[in-house]
């Protein structure tokens, strides 16, 4: 079975969409940038649909960036779905210390 570090990292390279269950929402996404932050593994994504929260993704603002652990995300696959991003995107910046692959911004 692949994990998730591996199909994250190919979406990225692919800019492809995902989806997974997390923290016990269901949740569509695209991974821009996969590393850590203060030791913990860390994927940055954008959210454009399911669940957060915060209730139902029904819009596509910069709020949808989300910082995840990817040990925490169950049912982890591929969706056929458009690529999703937003103009605030500027690579893995502050959100993480180290980035292993991302999406050039």
């Amino acid at each position: 079975m692949e994990s998730n570090d591996a199909i994250l990292g190919r979406a990225i390279e692919n800019k492809t969409a995902l989806s997974c269950n997390y923290q016990g929402y269901y949740r569509e996404f695209c991974p821009h940038c996969l590393g850590s932050s203060k030791g913990n593994p860390r994927v940055l994504v954008y959210q454009f649909g399911g669940q957060s929260s915060a209730g139902e993704i029904t819009d596509l603002t910069e709020r949808n960036w989300r910082l995840m652990d990817p040990l925490q995300m169950d049912a982890l696959e591929l969706i056929d779905a458009a690529r999703h991003t937003h103009d605030s995107y500027s690579g893995p910046g502050r959100l993480l210390d180290v980035a292993e692959i991302a999406v050039p911004w």
